[in-house]
């Protein structure tokens, strides 16, 4: 029985706590402006609407449609075509064995031209990634 009311009080504190906890957390985010609140991240890092963090290649957040295609920025095609490689070695097929086959396609949208990667993975899923090549499109110099 000792052991019993033991645990309860145990059990009660942490409930206090966690209790306390929690309002002083509410108290806390109250006193946040979010409208001054800068996280260091830009539309950009997050839609792929942009350049990035300046390497010529936009975050992983981005390339899953027209809309957050990944922006490449080259000189000329080899560079472009390495760099869009570059992204999708660090970013395809994360934890699903690499890829296994890759198909290519050059589409222009909405006035502007587009790689769109089809990836099979090794484990059989599909990825496909969108990359604006407005920069580097046609140029072999």
């Amino acid at each position: 029985m000792k052991g019993i009311v033991k645990f309860l009080i145990v059990i009660l504190v942490v409930l206090v706590l966690a209790w306390f906890g929690l309002t002083a957390t509410k108290e806390l985010i109250k006193g946040i402006d979010l409208d001054s609140f800068d996280s260091g991240l830009t539309e950009t890092d997050l839609t792929g609407s942009g350049t990035g963090s300046g390497n010529g290649i936009t975050s992983s957040l981005a390339g899953s449609s027209f809309d957050t295609a990944v922006v490449i920025e080259a000189k000329n095609e080899g560079e472009g075509l390495s760099k869009e490689h570059e992204w999708l070695g660090q970013n395809a097929c994360i934890g699903k064995g690499g890829e296994l086959e890759i198909e290519e396609e050059l589409i222009q949208h909405n006035g502007s031209w587009f790689d769109i990667f089809r990836l099979t993975c090794n484990n059989e899923d599909k990825e496909t990634y969108y990359f604006n090549v407005d920069s580097f499109n046609g140029k072999w110099e």
